[in-house]
């Protein structure tokens, strides 16, 4: 009975380890998995807020009474939006907002 018990504590000995890394690694993973989407969620949030950002800031302020039209608007910020959908969902973001206004003949200026 003695051999018994101690041949299945060496057995456990041997066992253990291996059962700790199978049932470690998948948390580990998944909570790394975890952190790494967050990073990139967190990042494609700031690119969008930058993208806004010079938006507004390359449109003429409201007390100036200056108003600049989309294509102008489009043209200028080009550069750092590539798509024209992408404008639309970041303009209509910052109206929404309230950073810009659009005037009745649909040019833009910042708040």
């Amino acid at each position: 009975m003695e051999e018994l018990i101690s041949l299945l504590i060496k057995v456990a000995k041997e066992i253990m380890p291996w059962i700790l890394q199978f049932l470690i690694s998948p948390i580990v993973v998944a909570f790394l998995g975890y952190l790494i989407i967050t990073h990139l969620k967190q990042i494609q949030k700031s690119s969008k807020e930058n993208k806004k950002m010079i938006i507004v800031k390359t449109l003429p302020k409201a007390p100036q009474n200056a108003w600049l039209p989309k294509e102008d608007l489009l043209e200028r910020v080009s550069t750092a939006i590539k798509n024209e959908n992408e404008f639309e969902i970041l303009i209509n973001e910052l109206l929404q907002e309230k950073r810009i206004e659009r005037s009745s003949f649909g040019h833009f200026r910042a708040l």
